[in-house]
């Protein structure tokens, strides 16, 4: 606790207690605990105050946070940290174009916010170092809302906890520890949600429904079994109507009678978006990104089943359209694990009797993992293709 700085927690279900001043906030040191505003502002201010702080412990200078950056990771956490031939072995286009998307903000944030420009670092070392910064700020940074006093507006404040920065994520709704802002002890506590045993490993949830793309692109890691996990199956609702009207033949062994063409369904998917955005008026909630998704648990985006099952009502009199409609799906599934260069077995074979060679390779046998976790995905949702031929 001396060395630490922290503190010793009085209640039995505290497990860790960090006081505020412990904690690496994006305020400079001894302001209030309280961002300044609830949008991209001080996430911005947390980047460059880990960012500030590393430079200042790389020249050697005093550094409050010296021990703490001893500690951390020398290379960039997640998609920040891949390089061409990692994105390579990924042969997953979308989780490609999301890292590149990414990466790009990544670095034109970085001129921006330290006011530098290429010709001041021409070797790339601060841009490195930035990377860095951003990627551990955003893997192992907290947000809570606080409030400078009783009644006052709370905002949104990113800081990060030493050690309580290092417990793992959990899939689980309710995993055995979390975390809570104690105004009382104006410091974060992890505590205890159920019975703890001896040498039983504390983990909390770092969000809600993370998918494997989820967890490789900004934490750099897999969990062995996700049942969150996500397969990308169409990048948009027009996206899904076209498809469905290029390979109805092949599906029906028949052309469309009804008149359905892409046009007719290029905009029977746009009205299933404006209706939704009606609704969503309404209700506040707000839809996913644009791509459509299946799960492992045979869950499938509610919006791509709606779609499919309007589009069959054009073509198919008294049969189940949502089955039809499934049967779709299984048949996109299929089609999805023939643009892999491997096969899920042939994954599996590399990544088991290539364990040797590859355990220095740590994001190579990311990418073996998550090809794996996606083709277990694709191939139980292939399988409902056989509902087209019944």
């Amino acid at each position: 606790w001396e060395a630490t700085g922290l503190t010793a927690p009085e209640d039995p279900e505290v497990a860790i207690v960090v006081p505020r001043e412990a904690c690496l906030t994006s305020e400079d040191p001894g302001s209030e605990l309280d961002g300044q505003d609830s949008g991209g502002k001080a996430t911005t201010r947390m980047y460059l105050r880990l960012y500030n702080e590393m430079c200042t412990h790389a020249l050697e200078r005093a550094s409050a946070w010296a021990p703490y950056l001893d500690t951390i990771p020398s290379r960039p956490v997640g998609a920040l940290g891949f390089d061409e031939d990692t994105l390579s072995a990924f042969q997953h286009a979308g989780l490609s174009e999301r890292t590149a998307t990414w990466s790009a903000e990544v670095d034109a944030l970085f001129w921006e916010a330290t006011g530098l420009t290429p010709r001041e670092d021409p070797e790339g070392v601060l841009l490195a170092r930035w990377r860095v910064a951003v990627s551990l700020a955003h893997s192992r940074g907290m947000t809570m809302e606080h409030a400078t006093a009783p009644g006052a507006v709370a905002r949104n404040q990113l800081f990060m906890a030493p050690l309580a920065d290092l417990l793992n994520h959990s899939a689980e709704y309710i995993p055995n520890f979390a975390w809570r802002w104690s105004y009382e002890e104006d410091a974060l506590c992890v505590y205890a949600n159920e019975d703890v045993h001896p040498m039983e490993e504390a983990f909390i949830s770092y969000g809600p429904e993370l998918s494997s793309d989820d967890l490789v692109v900004f934490y750099g890691f897999l969990l062995p079994e996700n049942p969150h996990d996500k397969a990308w199956v169409f990048d948009s609702l027009c996206h899904a109507a076209e498809w469905l009207v290029e390979y109805f033949a092949d599906m029906f062994r028949r052309q469309p009678r009804s008149g359905l063409d892409t046009t007719v369904a290029r905009a029977l998917a746009q009205q299933m978006l404006e209706e939704r955005e009606i609704e969503q008026k309404l209700t506040g909630e707000v839809d996913p990104p644009d791509r459509l998704y299946i799960r492992q648990d045979g869950e499938v985006d509610d919006r791509l089943e709606e779609l499919f099952e309007r589009l069959l009502e054009y073509e198919i009199d008294d049969q189940d359209v949502y089955t039809m409609g499934r049967g779709c799906i299984g048949f996109r599934c299929g089609q999805l694990l023939q643009t892999y260069s491997t096969s899920l077995v042939e994954d599996m074979s590399i990544l088991y009797e290539g364990e040797q060679s590859l355990s220095d390779d740590y994001n190579k046998q990311l990418a073996i993992k998550h090809r794996i976790t996606i083709k277990k995905t694709l191939s139980e949702c292939a399988d409902w293709s056989d509902l087209l031929r019944t």
